[in-house]
């Protein structure tokens, strides 16, 4: 399991892995190692489940201007490249692990982008014999409802995506995000709007987790984001979804029938945090984030909610 270090506001070359200890009903984070990128990177999005499991980061903020590159976490080599400056967007992949999607955020101008990109996976035979593989080039994926950053994008059904919170500065009086829209991947149907969230979330930590044979979409922390100021939020909300309808339309059918309900509070209120789930998605991570005091970003947020960073370290609650 990776956690991403330094891909939001402040540029790293680092990610952190994970192995996780399970005695009892108790869990146990081990660091593992510490993953370097070539370069120095904020912003940056991050998927997993790639070929042979590997995980890759794209686009994204540099020291000194924009990326354009994909690396692999496996090797931290260039693995492809996006055919526009993005950061702050949000991925997921998906046709069985080949395809990374990669959607929305901002442009070298700043401006909000509605388009998205689409890396396939290519059949590369040194790739393959190193353990790692490239994307052929970036093609153009279904436009966005329009321009957003900061959002999530998750993975509820058979092809069937849902895309949540985040922000839309074509209306910058109020621009975070109380939507939601579902994508069912196997039709050409377009974007379809989706139950609304309690409340407008950008730059929560999100996931999907699997209870009961039902899954749940989470939104977790975050902020109502104001002009340069904002207050992080501890507050989590859950949009249940029934697993036991398998056919597209009903599925999603079923799935505009929900609403998003409140779940358990986090420790500490916390904006632009990182999130990860286990893979059996049984448990969802949240590390790091900003806590806003008095309206300024003052504190950086490194243990992991409820689990400990080393399994000789005490459990950080």
């Amino acid at each position: 399991m990776v956690l991403t270090s330094g891909f939001n506001y402040f540029p790293l070359r680092s990610t952190e892995t994970y192995a996780i200890a399970k005695d009892g009903q108790s869990l146990e984070l081990c660091l593992q190692s510490t993953i370097g990128v070539p370069v120095e990177l904020s912003e940056a999005t991050i998927a997993g489940n790639l070929s042979n499991s590997t995980q890759v980061v794209c686009g994204g903020t540099l020291p000194a201007g924009r990326n354009l590159l994909c690396y692999s976490l496996h090797s931290d080599k260039v693995v492809g490249e996006l055919e526009s400056v993005r950061y702050s967007a949000a991925s997921v992949v998906i046709n069985g692990g080949n395809t990374l999607w990669v959607t929305g955020g901002y442009n070298d101008l700043g401006q909000e982008l509605d388009t998205t990109e689409l890396l396939t996976v290519e059949s590369n035979d040194e790739a393959a014999a190193n353990s790692d593989f490239v994307f052929s080039p970036s093609k153009p994926g279904v436009n966005l409802v329009h321009g957003m950053s900061w959002h999530c994008l998750e993975t509820i059904g058979n092809n069937v995506l849902i895309l949540y919170g985040g922000e839309d500065y074509s209306k910058p009086n109020d621009p975070v995000i109380k939507d939601s829209w579902l994508l069912d991947l196997n039709h050409n149907n377009g974007w379809i709007e989706g139950p609304r969230m309690s409340n407008a979330r950008t730059r929560s930590a999100c996931g999907v987790i699997k209870n009961a044979g039902r899954k749940i979409v989470v939104s977790a922390g975050g902020q109502k984001f104001l002009a340069n100021s904002g207050v992080a939020k501890d507050s989590v909300e859950f949009l249940i979804v029934d697993n036991v309808v398998d056919m597209e339309d009903a599925f999603i059918d079923s799935v505009l029938n929900q609403a998003w309900t409140s779940g358990p509070s986090m420790p500490t209120p916390l904006t632009a945090a990182t999130s990860v789930t286990t893979s059996n998605q049984a448990t969802l991570f949240v590390a790091g984030g900003i806590v806003f005091w008095d309206n300024a970003p003052s504190h950086l947020w490194q243990r992991v909610v409820r689990w400990t960073l080393s399994c000789n370290a005490s459990t950080a609650h």
